[in-house]
Formats: C-alpha cells, sequence, structure tokens
C-alpha cells in the first residue's frame, strides 16, 4: 500500500512539473512528454543531455512493470487452476505475452490508435466493474457468515 501511495505522488508530481514546463498543450501533444521535459533541463550550463538516463530509466521500469505483470498472471493462473506449482504456468504464459506483443500492432501509431480504444472500453472494467463486483460478493460473504 505505501508503494502505490509513494507511485502516485511520484507521477503526481512528474505530471504537475510537465504541465508547469510544457503547458497542457504540449503535455497533450507530445507522445513523450517526460522525454522533452528532460531534454529542457538544464542546470547551470552544467547539467545537460540526461536524455540517455531518462531512457534507462524509462526502459528499467518498462521492464519490471512487465515483470511484475507477468508474475501476477503466473500466480493467478496457477491460484485459478489449483496448481500445485507455479513453475508450470511461467512457459505458457510467457509465451501467450510473446504471441500477443508480437500480433496486435505493427506499428507504434496502431498501438497507440489501439490504447485509446482499450483505455476507453476494457480498462473500465477491470479498473471499477470487477472491483465493485469483488467488494459486493465480499460483503455479501459477510452478511451470510454473520447470519
Amino acid at each position: 500500500m505505501v508503494a502505490m501511495i509513494l507511485s502516485g505522488i511520484v507521477l503526481t508530481i512528474t505530471i504537475m512539473i510537465e504541465i508547469a514546463v510544457l503547458g497542457v498543450y504540449g503535455l497533450s501533444t507530445d507522445v513523450f512528454p517526460f522525454l522533452i521535459l528532460v531534454e529542457k533541463l538544464n542546470l547551470g550550463e552544467f547539467i545537460q543531455g540526461l536524455e540517455v538516463i531518462a531512457m534507462v530509466v524509462l526502459i528499467i521500469g518498462g521492464f519490471f512493470k512487465v515483470t511484475v505483470f507477468t508474475y501476477a498472471a503466473v500466480i493467478s493462473a496457477t491460484d485459478l487452476f489449483k496448481g500445485q506449482n507455479h513453475r508450470k504456468f511461467v512457459l505458457p504464459i510467457g509465451v501467450m505475452i510473446f504471441i500477443t506483443s508480437m500480433i496486435t500492432s505493427d506499428s507504434f501509431v496502431e498501438h497507440i490508435n489501439q490504447g485509446k480504444i482499450v483505455l476507453k472500453t476494457i480498462f473500465p472494467l477491470f479498473e471499477f466493474v470487477i472491483p465493485l463486483l469483488l467488494m459486493i460478493v465480499f460483503f455479501i460473504r459477510q452478511r451470510i457468515k454473520q447470519q
């Protein structure tokens, strides 16, 4: 929970700085506003050219994000199929992720357009609908246990 709160605070501060430097229009039109922000960074004509460090940070962050999501998928599949050993699910899920990543979009533009559709249709389902249903089921089970 602390990690989620800290991540939220860091993201909020980063977006506030991006809005302050790039403006709302620049933030909404740039594909990678963080890189534009880092490109504009110039501390006393001494610290410049931090784009490489920013790219390394973004790549490492993306790696950890994919790793955590893959781990969650493996553990969830193990639990869903009542498996004893989660190692049996690593290869099938890894292959599914690889194949899906290869066939979903042919270009960056197509990837962005698909992302816009997913953000409006699929994400609300996983962010609001399913958690709400799980919370309702939880409260119903609690009431049944109390009776």
